[in-house]
């Protein structure tokens, strides 16, 4: 993690807009989605910290539900899930509403800057945004596997397949979302 957290920092760094773009090198914004156990959960907390930015993962649920006045349950219900037929065609369906809060979101904190979203589509959100540095986190299949029975103490069998249910739930939240296939840089 150490050798990624370093090769991002010295990217995000580089990269920004040059030249008279200084007011948004102080608005900075990194995204980071990735594969069940590649390793982002301990990726987010270090990169935050050696970039000096505010993490934004599960915290973005709360916001949804204090915005739409519901309950978080209820917005965890239907968090990076794709929405269903009537959620597509029912503007005041909960999904519909979640999805267009956490945009409103996402491009509020783009603006205050200086923060790490985790997940949750803000790569697509924030896709043409010049502040916004985007990171696909990749692991090989044994890595995740390891890394989910250890987080989750889970048997190999069980974590394999919520590996599958989570990687392809994101896939259909990305593909329904976006329009777009999740894994795309």
């Amino acid at each position: 993690i150490d050798d990624v957290v370093a090769g991002v920092v010295s990217l995000a760094r580089d990269e920004w807009p040059s030249g008279d773009a200084d007011d948004l090198r102080d608005r900075r914004g990194l995204t980071l989605t990735g594969e069940a156990g590649a390793g982002a959960v301990g990726l987010a907390a270090t990169l935050a910290d050696r970039l000096g930015l505010a993490v934004y993962d599960r915290r973005l649920l709360e916001y949804e539900s204090e915005r739409l006045g519901v309950k978080v349950a209820d917005v965890e219900s239907v968090d990076e899930r794709p929405a269903g037929i009537f959620g597509r065609l029912i503007p005041g369906d909960l999904s519909h509403r979640c999805f267009e809060a956490l945009k409103r979101i996402m491009g509020e904190l783009a603006d205050r800057g200086d923060v790490l979203i985790v997940g949750r589509g803000g790569s697509r959100f924030l896709e043409g945004d010049p502040r916004a540095f985007h990171v696909r986190l990749v692991a090989d299949p044994a890595i995740r596997l390891r890394r989910v029975m250890e987080q989750y103490w889970l048997a190999d069998d069980a974590a394999q397949a919520l590996i599958d249910r989570t990687d392809a739930r994101r896939r259909k939240f990305y593909h329904s979302s976006f329009g777009v296939a999740w894994a795309d840089p």
